[in-house]
């Protein structure tokens, strides 16, 4: 069993302004006014509500969930010819489910014409599939590539010049928080046994992802919310989730850090057990209290989103753009949150870019604190 001695690090993990379903029970105003937002004058305009800073219109919507109803919506119905996701993961992979969910909910909205498409290009932890798109994709229309918090990881990782940020945003659209499990066997039935046993032993072995990972970095927050020294810390890293589980399942590990989704499967058929989840307030589909309201102050969460090539035309960036937010407003995608559990942490645009650049300077501090 490798045992990493971690560095003490103040990493400020993504804690982002969770919002709910638009609702439709009253007219908004033009100054309230986002797509899908019941309204009350027909004709009306509300200047520059649009995602991408053009005007809403009341109308009937012509298309998609809101058709026939009477909405705050953009002049004209926002359609795609076509679109090809750039993966940096497998077919297999949480990126490439991503995209899938994209792509049903989009077609779900009649805004693609075409064909939507997913095409991997691995190494380097996303690093390829980014200098890919870069160099291939540049200013072509119909391209698109999934990024996630992990993505920049890899790409520090990698110390690959280009990042992510180098690219054009269009909007951040899901967060996974973080579960902390144990085997059913364990002897922690709760998360006050576990930071009890944590504190009388600060070296129990945790599995996670691999280092530098939300798994590895929230697992250093909970330490230093429980007062015990991280460098002290345990953590044994692996590839993926499926690691994870095999670890926690054959012994070799006590506990496990991962996205909800990877233990999901475990919990529900009992051979793992689930004391806390890094969301802010409780979440219905979890079976787990939050951190929070156990005593351990940690808010963490996985994200992801879509990019554009650079080089791509304005005009372009504001009709993709347009397109998500007819999406995300849409109810297969609000339904696909709920199934999977996601927060619906949406931003889009110039904001999207500017977090992605502020994640891009943690990133960077962390591993310098790790001393990678």
């Amino acid at each position: 069993m490798k045992k990493i001695t971690i560095a003490a690090t103040a990493l400020a993990l993504i804690a982002s302004t969770m919002s709910a379903v638009p609702a439709t029970a009253a007219p908004a105003s033009a100054a309230a006014a986002k797509y899908g937002k019941e309204c009350a004058t027909l004709n009306a305009v509300a200047k520059g509500k649009g995602a991408d800073g053009s005007n809403l219109v009341c109308k009937k919507e012509t298309a998609g969930t809101f058709k026939g109803k009477r909405i705050w919506a953009y002049a004209k119905y926002p359609t795609l010819k076509s679109l090809n996701f750039k993966l940096g993961a497998g077919p297999t992979s949480g990126y490439a489910g991503f995209a899938n969910d994209v792509a049903a909910a989009m077609k779900a909205e009649g805004l693609v014409s075409g064909s939507i498409t997913n095409e991997s290009v691995i190494g380097g932890s996303g690093a390829a599939a980014l200098n890919d798109f870069m160099l291939k994709d540049r200013g072509k229309a119909g391209k698109a590539m999934v990024t996630g918090y992990a993505m920049l990881l890899g790409i520090q990782n990698n110390k690959n010049s280009a990042r992510v940020s180098d690219n054009i945003g269009v909007a951040r659209l899901m967060a996974e928080y973080e579960a902390i499990v144990v085997p059913a066997t364990s002897p922690y039935k709760t998360m006050k046994d576990l930071v009890a046993a944590i504190k009388k032993d600060p070296t129990i072995a945790v599995a996670g992802g691999s280092v530098g990972t939300l798994d590895h970095a929230t697992t250093i927050q909970v330490y230093k919310a429980i007062g015990v020294d991280s460098t002290k810390l345990n953590y044994v890293a692996h590839s993926g989730g499926g690691e994870v589980i095999t670890s926690l399942l054959s012994g070799a590990t006590k506990v496990g850090v991962s996205g909800w989704g990877e233990f999901e499967q475990y919990v529900n058929s009992g051979d793992l057990r689930v004391l806390g989840i890094t969301a802010p307030v409780k979440q219905a589909k979890i079976p787990a209290e939050t951190l929070k309201s156990q005593g351990v102050n940690v808010v963490s969460q996985n994200w992801r989103g879509i990019m554009l090539p650079p080089g791509t035309s304005k005009a372009n960036r504001n009709l993709v753009i347009r397109a998500v937010d007819v999406m995300h407003a849409g109810k297969t995608w609000q339904q696909t949150l709920v199934d999977r559990n996601w927060g619906d942490n949406y931003i889009v645009g110039d904001t999207w870019d500017r977090f992605l650049k502020i994640e891009e300077k943690k990133v960077v501090t962390l591993y310098a604190q790790l001393g990678l």
